[in-house]
C-alpha cells in the first residue's frame, strides 16, 4: 500500500546526482499542494542511501531520502491523506459542538479551519502541476 502525502509548502529539494562531478546538484522545486505518493518501503541506492520512491502529482518520480522525508512529516511541512481526513473530521465535531453550545467564537474559528482543510483535500484530489527542474 502506498502512502499519500500533501505538501503544505512551498519546498526546494535537492538532490544529489551520482554522477562523476560531486557539485552536480537537481533542485527539484514542490509547490504547495503538490501531492506526494510514497512507495511501500525502502531502497538503498548505492552512494547515496536510503530513499524512498516518490510520485509527485501522479506525474513524476524520483528518490527522496527517507530521513529527510520523515523530518518533513515532523515539521509539519507534508501532512497525511489520513491526518488531513482525522483534522477534518475534528473540525466537523468542534463546529457541531459549538452550535450545540451557540458559541459564535469558536463556530467561526473552526468553520474557517473545516473550509481551509476542505479545500486542501479538494485540491489535493486533483492536483497535477508542472515541477521546475533547475540544475545548480
Amino acid at each position: 500500500m502506498n502512502q499519500k502525502f500533501i505538501l503544505l509548502s512551498n519546498y526546494q529539494y535537492q538532490m544529489e546526482c551520482t554522477c562523476t562531478n560531486p557539485e552536480h546538484i537537481l533542485v527539484i522545486q514542490l509547490n504547495k499542494w503538490d501531492t506526494l505518493t510514497l512507495s511501500k518501503g525502502k531502497k538503498y541506492i548505492d552512494g547515496i542511501g536510503w530513499c524512498y520512491s516518490v510520485v509527485i502529482n501522479r506525474d513524476r518520480q524520483l528518490y527522496m531520502f527517507s530521513l529527510e522525508v520523515d523530518q518533513l512529516y515532523l515539521d509539519g511541512v507534508i501532512c497525511s491523506k489520513t491526518d488531513l481526513l482525522l483534522k477534518i473530521n475534528y473540525a466537523t465535531y468542534k463546529v457541531n459542538q459549538s452550535l450545540d453550545h451557540k458559541d459564535k467564537a469558536l463556530f467561526k474559528l473552526y468553520a474557517e479551519e473545516l473550509e481551509q482543510l476542505k479545500e486542501i483535500e479538494e485540491i489535493s484530489n486533483c492536483k497535477y502541476s508542472i515541477i521546475s527542474y533547475e540544475y545548480m
